[in-house]
């Protein structure tokens, strides 16, 4: 069962040689590396070429992470991918461990997605993994999950087929392409989560997540979508719960970034949405998290009226 990993990559040439070497560590024994370069200006094709015949390397002219991510798939010569972003990394059982997965459960699904860690240049130590894994419960993630809130991403192993029969990832959806994947491949039957810390996520200053108004934008466009194609599927309650979460995320990140006025904007149009969120949906939002967000948000307010 030949795996191949495809990593995107766009000007992060100075993380992109990490990533390679953690696709090359992999302790299975038939492992393909792509990695498609968007059009990068950095150093991208130089590092890229250290590695030889190691790696096939594609490059493109810019198109963006979703087009990025469909060349991979269509370079891929196997019937099961990987995705990388060029800034993360992988354990070096991921390959090993998911397909015995596959082969342990007996499973029939597209996808099975990766636990995470998330980790920054200054805190990177990888958490062991091994096969005590495999005996978790089967956890399905089921359509209302990844409509409510994306926890998840697209960093599992995909058939490659499935995803391009459902016209691979949408060029619209931006930088929430990842979770317009997941919701068409969540409706096309059951895809499972596989609880360990495989997926490596680095979290730094010029990460998509501290794009506020972009990522807002593209997950406002994927939920909309979504309730167009799939509506009928899901409770008008859920559709709303979603908008509410989503505007609760909204008005975390302009925290982050210092915005306090459109926080606090954000934070009132979640509640306004759907005023109650009971503690049985606690891991989509914990319990009382927007009360605690405004009661944050007005202290901080007060402070810098104070000063």
């Amino acid at each position: 069962m030949g795996i191949t990993i495809i990593i995107t990559a766009y000007n992060y040439g100075h993380f992109l040689r990490g990533a390679i070497n953690a696709a090359m560590s992999q302790d299975y024994p038939d492992v393909e590396i792509i990695v498609i370069d968007d059009g990068s200006t950095d150093d991208t094709p130089e590092i890229a070429a250290e590695f030889g015949g190691g790696i096939r390397y594609i490059r493109q002219r810019n198109k963006g992470l979703p087009e990025t991510r469909n060349t991979g798939l269509r370079e891929a010569r196997t019937e099961w991918v990987i995705f990388m972003d060029a800034d993360d990394r992988l354990s070096a059982e991921a390959v090993s461990l998911s397909v015995k997965f596959l082969q342990k459960s007996g499973v029939a699904t597209n996808f099975v997605v990766f636990g995470e860690q998330i980790f920054s240049d200054d805190s990177y130590v990888p958490v062991p993994v091994d096969d005590g894994v495999l005996q978790c419960p089967l956890r399905i993630i089921s359509l209302r999950d990844v409509v409510l809130r994306n926890r998840f991403g697209v960093c599992g192993l995909a058939r490659r087929a499935a995803m391009l029969e459902l016209g691979g990832f949408n060029r619209l959806a931006g930088g929430s392409d990842d979770r317009d994947m997941l919701i068409k491949l969540a409706q096309n039957g059951p895809i499972y989560f596989l609880d360990a810390p495989l997926r490596h996520y680095r979290v730094h200053s010029s990460s998509m997540c501290h794009n506020t108004l972009k990522q807002s934008t593209d997950t406002d466009w994927v939920l909309k979508n979504a309730r167009e194609k799939f509506g009928s599927l899901l409770p008008a309650s859920d559709w709303a719960m979603a908008r509410a979460i989503y505007f609760y995320q909204v008005a975390y990140s302009y925290i982050l970034s210092g915005n306090l006025k459109n926080a606090t904007v954000a934070c009132l149009r979640s509640i306004a949405t759907t005023p109650w969120i009971s503690s049985s949906d606690s891991s989509v939002l914990p319990f009382l998290a927007r009360t605690r967000l405004l009661l944050r948000l007005a202290i901080k307010l007060s402070c810098f009226r104070k000063n």
